[in-house]
């Protein structure tokens, strides 16, 4: 071996008669100059120990594998490799955007870490002293099966940055990170991760935002956290990586034998036991109607027809992985593949070609390929194909839902009965909506919420009568939500009033009434509106209707 610094080369010279010489792992470390060392003469004495290698903590202590040298030429003299000082273990990073990013300060109580909040029924979240770096973390006790979480937000985050979040945990239980938006409620959550007593080991996720604010963050969702506990350390949120090493590699020390042929033993090539790795607990697969198809906007949007969106509904109370899911249409387009999770009694919102369809509530997933206005059987099947959901039939064709110029979406009355049925679906109520088009103006659906139609709709064919001192209201049956019809109630204003409360008190159970509380000659006004057996109200009312009671006219 020689070493020409001044033309910062490595020469490896090799000589022998036969044979191949392989190199591996082949190192090569700026090292401080060492002190001179004296010339040692080589004399045929025991050999001196090697020092011992530094011990890794906290993964087992590395084997070392090394290939011999031959002999080297004799020389009079030996220059011993200087020992390289072993890494720092463990190391710590700053936490970005975070506060309190390391679990260090805490309430008097130790059970609020400053600048964190924490919701976590029929758990338990302390401070422990068992901490990856410094002096302590955040140690999780909770058995529930959903989700409970520890939040810190309130940060500013740029649309155009990709962010970053990583979590050093241990212990037992399961843990997900999500990245709030800085814009919405939403948080883009990473894959649930089993961990099973091992030690520290590194979490990360990364989320683009779809808008800017200053209300983006960190979330840390925990749960079956069985004994003893999950432990988590050195929190990091920021628009660029780190990159921490949880298990320092240590360089080794020569060994160094003399003899009368001088030789050198060559320094072990160490091998690192690699960073513990987790395998995500797979969930409980699901059962047919668990998520169903809960909305359809086939139609558009009045910002652009081909504004086309999809939404899901999670009908249980666990967290569903769509990985390997599609959802198809029999006639091929579209056909998409789904990712990602869809939360306990939560939406799934699917948006076509881009995020601004629904631009005021973030997509779940974009996809490709437009829905025929005529119709379509829409299936969604998981990994195995086993058949989820549905929505059409042999016609194919849309159950509910309109064109311009309303372009109200079709809605699901109810999760727990087949999409297959016509009588399970209707229009947007166009009263009850939630999200924005691609230009700002209300959408006649009802996205990320409880579909309209879940409630009653009002009375049909609502008319009036006149007479000396009274007014007959009649009309005909509602169109029920997702609830059997109770009655109907009826409002009454004058000209120059307001709407009250019904002037019946108890819900109306046939199709008419009559009002004897009027006076002659004054304009009143009325409404209606449908009562179901939970006592949930039409959230539309009949189109007011005006009369005057009066006399009758003698005609002579």
């Amino acid at each position: 071996l020689q070493l020409n610094p001044s033309s910062n080369q490595v020469r490896f010279t090799y000589s022998k008669s036969s044979g191949d010489l392989a190199f591996d792992d082949v190192r090569i470390t700026e090292l401080a100059t060492p002190s001179p060392v004296p010339t040692k003469t080589p004399i045929p004495t025991p050999s001196i120990p090697p020092t011992p290698s530094p011990t890794l903590t906290p993964s087992p202590t590395p084997t070392p594998s090394s290939t011999p040298i031959p002999t080297a030429t004799p020389s009079p003299t030996i220059s011993p490799v200087p020992t390289a000082s072993p890494s720092p273990s463990p190391i710590s990073w700053d936490g970005g955007l975070l506060e309190n990013a390391g679990f260090e300060s805490w309430s008097d109580t130790d059970t609020d870490a400053y600048y964190w909040s924490w919701d976590m029924p029929d758990g338990q979240w302390i401070r422990s002293t068992d901490a990856y770096y410094a002096g302590s973390a955040g140690r999780f006790s909770r058995e529930a099966t959903t989700a409970g979480s520890l939040d810190q937000f309130g940060k500013t985050m740029n649309q155009e940055d990709t962010y970053y979040a990583a979590l050093m945990v241990k212990g037992s239980g399961q843990l997900r990170l999500g990245i709030r938006y800085p814009h919405t409620a939403y948080s883009n959550y990473g894959d649930w991760t089993s961990f099973s007593g091992a030690g520290w080991t590194l979490v990360e996720h990364e989320a683009n935002p779809t808008g800017s604010g200053s209300n983006g963050g960190m979330r840390i969702q925990v749960r079956n956290c069985f004994e003893p506990y999950l432990l988590i350390d050195n929190a990091y949120l920021a628009n660029s990586h780190i990159n921490p090493s949880p298990t320092p590699i240590p360089s080794a020390t020569p060994s160094l034998t003399p003899s009368p042929t001088a030789s050198i033993t060559p320094t072990p090539s160490v091998t690192p036991s690699p960073r513990a790795t987790t395998t995500p607990t797979p969930f409980p697969p699901a059962n047919p109607g668990d998520v169903v198809i809960n909305e359809i906007g086939w139609m558009g949007t009045g910002a652009a027809t081909a504004d086309e969106y999809i939404e899901l509904f999670n009908a249980t109370t666990d967290v569903i992985i769509l990985n390997g899911w599609t959802l198809a249409a029999a006639d091929g387009t579209p056909d998409i593949s789904l990712s990602g999770t869809i939360t306990a009694e939560g939406y799934f919102l699917l948006e076509r070609t881009d995020d601004n369809t629904v631009s005021d509530i973030s997509a779940d997933l974009i996809y490709t390929g437009g829905l025929e206005n005529t119709g379509e059987l829409l299936k969604l099947t998981d990994g195995t194909d086993q058949l989820i959901d549905a929505v059409g039939g042999e016609v194919q064709e849309w159950f509910a839902g309109a064109p311009a110029p309303g372009y109200y979406s079709m809605e699901r009355i109810d999760p727990s009965i087949s999409g297959t049925l016509a009588s399970n679906w209707r229009d947007n109520d166009g009263c009850l909506t939630n999200g924005e088009d691609a230009n700002g103006n209300p959408l006649n659906a009802s996205l990320d919420s409880l579909n309209s139609v879940y409630y009653p709709g009002p009375p049909i064919d609502f008319d009036l009568d006149a007479y000396d001192g009274r007014v007959v209201c009649e009309w005909s049956p509602a169109e029920k939500g997702k609830y059997d019809i109770d009655g109907y109630n009826i409002y009454r204003r004058e000209d120059s009033g307001s709407y009250q409360d019904p002037l019946n008190p108890d819900p109306i159970e046939g199709l008419s009434y009559t009002d004897n509380t009027v006076t002659n000659g004054v304009k009143y006004y009325y409404k209606s509106k449908a009562v179901d057996d939970e006592e949930n109200e039409s959230n539309c009312a009949t189109d007011e209707e005006t009369v005057t009671p009066g006399p009758p006219v003698v005609l002579g």
